[in-house]
């Protein structure tokens, strides 16, 4: 499946069936075609860190993203994550598929306009760092 979605490996096994994965993928190819997951989640972070935070993990490991369809016909974003901390901590944290009703977007939309994708991938990722992520820095530093 990973060659059937190209660079964006968006969706994978996620609740969304392959067709849908596919055409959530061209989408985002077509609005950003160098997107690569890691490099947006590793901006996004020296964007938004301070320097103990930073500090606080020596690894941060994406274990799963994409979007998982809600309400038959809307699209939230999943993301599952592990950090290693500096102080050998291993946590594993995920963005609450609830906290991101408010932010849903229709099924329609999502496999055909690839901003509305990004925009939605990016909010995922602003809370799971916000609501999680920090506080575990703070934890484990």
């Amino acid at each position: 499946m990973d060659a059937y979605l190209g660079g964006a490996g968006v969706a994978i096994g996620i609740a969304i069936d392959e067709g849908i994965a596919k055409d959530i993928a061209v989408a985002i190819q077509k609005e950003s075609p160098r997107f690569d997951i890691r490099s947006h989640i590793k901006e996004f972070l020296i964007k938004n860190s301070s320097k103990a935070e930073m500090e606080a993990w020596q690894k941060l490991t994406i274990d799963r993203y994409g979007f998982q369809i809600i309400d038959a016909d809307f699209v939230v974003p999943v993301l599952d994550l592990t950090m290693i901390c500096t102080n050998a901590n291993t946590v594993s944290f995920s963005l609450d598929k609830d906290s991101m009703n408010a932010y849903k977007v229709e099924l329609t939309t999502i496999k055909t306009d690839g901003r509305a994708a990004l925009q939605l991938l990016n909010k995922g990722i602003e809370e799971v760092f916000q609501e999680q992520f920090y506080s575990l820095c703070e934890k484990n530093v």
